[in-house]
Protein backbone atom coordinates (compact mmCIF):
# COMPACT_ATOMS: atom_id res chain seq x y z
CA UNK A 1 0.00 0.00 0.00
CA UNK A 2 1.12 3.15 -0.76
CA UNK A 3 0.80 6.21 1.26
CA UNK A 4 1.09 10.24 0.61
CA UNK A 5 0.94 12.62 3.12
CA UNK A 6 -0.07 16.08 1.03
CA UNK A 7 1.12 19.44 2.95
CA UNK A 8 2.26 22.72 2.66
CA UNK A 9 5.68 23.39 3.39
CA UNK A 10 5.03 25.38 6.48
CA UNK A 11 3.68 22.61 8.92
CA UNK A 12 3.14 18.59 8.39
CA UNK A 13 0.24 18.66 10.96
CA UNK A 14 2.10 15.60 12.49
CA UNK A 15 -0.39 13.89 9.77
CA UNK A 16 2.35 11.54 8.65
CA UNK A 17 3.55 10.40 12.32
CA UNK A 18 -0.11 9.94 12.75
CA UNK A 19 -0.51 7.49 9.62
CA UNK A 20 2.77 5.85 10.53
CA UNK A 21 1.10 4.91 14.18
CA UNK A 22 -2.03 3.73 12.25
CA UNK A 23 0.14 1.55 10.16
CA UNK A 24 1.82 -0.02 13.14
CA UNK A 25 -1.36 -0.51 14.87
CA UNK A 26 -2.66 -2.42 11.86
CA UNK A 27 0.13 -4.31 11.02
CA UNK A 28 0.37 -3.64 7.57
CA UNK A 29 3.23 -3.29 4.84
CA UNK A 30 2.36 0.53 3.54
CA UNK A 31 4.64 3.25 2.49
CA UNK A 32 4.28 6.95 3.95
CA UNK A 33 5.71 9.50 1.72
CA UNK A 34 5.39 13.41 2.41
CA UNK A 35 4.81 15.39 -0.34
CA UNK A 36 5.02 19.02 0.36
CA UNK A 37 5.88 19.83 -3.68
CA UNK A 38 3.01 22.28 -4.79
CA UNK A 39 3.31 21.01 -8.44
CA UNK A 40 2.94 17.14 -7.15
CA UNK A 41 0.13 18.37 -4.65
CA UNK A 42 -2.19 19.75 -7.71
CA UNK A 43 -1.56 16.78 -10.18
CA UNK A 44 -4.10 15.25 -7.42
CA UNK A 45 -6.15 17.98 -8.03
CA UNK A 46 -5.40 19.16 -3.98
CA UNK A 47 -6.05 23.03 -4.38
CA UNK A 48 -6.08 23.16 -0.17
CA UNK A 49 -3.23 21.00 1.79
CA UNK A 50 -3.57 18.83 4.07
CA UNK A 51 -4.69 15.51 2.07
CA UNK A 52 -4.28 11.98 2.15
CA UNK A 53 -3.94 10.13 -0.84
CA UNK A 54 -4.28 6.04 -0.72
CA UNK A 55 -2.89 4.00 -3.17
CA UNK A 56 -3.66 7.27 -5.51
CA UNK A 57 -7.24 8.19 -4.19
CA UNK A 58 -7.25 11.43 -2.67
CA UNK A 59 -9.25 10.12 0.95
CA UNK A 60 -9.02 13.95 2.70
CA UNK A 61 -8.25 16.98 1.60
CA UNK A 62 -8.12 20.50 3.84
CA UNK A 63 -8.10 19.25 7.27
CA UNK A 64 -5.92 17.02 9.15
CA UNK A 65 -8.04 13.20 9.60
CA UNK A 66 -8.46 11.73 12.85
CA UNK A 67 -6.47 8.01 13.39
CA UNK A 68 -9.76 6.88 13.30
CA UNK A 69 -10.66 8.11 9.83
CA UNK A 70 -7.04 7.72 8.59
CA UNK A 71 -7.64 3.88 10.03
CA UNK A 72 -10.97 4.07 8.10
CA UNK A 73 -9.70 5.03 5.16
CA UNK A 74 -7.08 2.57 4.88
CA UNK A 75 -8.97 -0.32 5.87
CA UNK A 76 -11.39 0.39 2.53
CA UNK A 77 -8.28 0.33 0.63
CA UNK A 78 -7.49 -3.17 2.05
CA UNK A 79 -11.16 -4.39 1.35
CA UNK A 80 -11.01 -2.96 -2.21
Amino acid sequence: MNIKVLVSCCSDYGLKEATEEVIKELGIDATVEKVSDMQRIMEYGVMKAPAVVINEKVKAMGRVPSKAEIKEYIQDELNA
